[in-house]
């Protein structure tokens, strides 16, 4: 069951970076390159194509992650409820994540935008330090 859920994991993130990244969307260009790696089961990969929706489905593996913890917990193999509660808190975190990286994508900032800012930080920085200095004539 932790290999499993380690397997759900990182496919969620792989799905998430073929998204977003064309390094790893040339090495994963379809579902059957997954299957191939051994990242994905072809029954899983039915399961996926299956699902018609023009959004990314890096989700789904997650949510299979958390029904095989829940699964743990009834036959025994999870402690307590506590620990199932973090569990599913830490794959719904990651889940968070994956989405955040996702938004990063869609959403891009120029890079003209971002050294901008950073040289009126500095501007402002250094107009303050040179402005803020207390000069005594008499020591001249």
């Amino acid at each position: 069951m932790r290999r499993t859920i380690m397997r759900y994991a990182n496919l969620a993130f792989v799905i998430t970076l073929t998204c977003i990244s064309p390094c790893v969307k040339k090495r994963f260009p379809t579902m059957d390159h997954l299957v191939e790696a051994g990242i994905l089961l072809p029954n899983e990969k039915k399961i996926i194509e299956q699902l018609k929706t023009s959004h990314s489905t890096y989700w789904m593996p997650l949510v299979w992650a958390s029904s095989i913890a829940i699964r743990a917990r009834k036959e025994g193999r999870v402690r307590d409820d506590f620990a199932l509660n973090t569990l599913v808190e830490a794959i719904a975190n990651y889940r968070s994540l994956c989405g955040g990286l996702y938004n990063y994508d869609w959403i891009s900032i120029p890079l003209v935008y971002t050294q901008v800012v950073t040289l009126v930080v500095y501007t402002f920085f250094l107009a303050t330090l040179m402005g803020r200095q207390y000069l005594d004539p008499e020591q001249g």
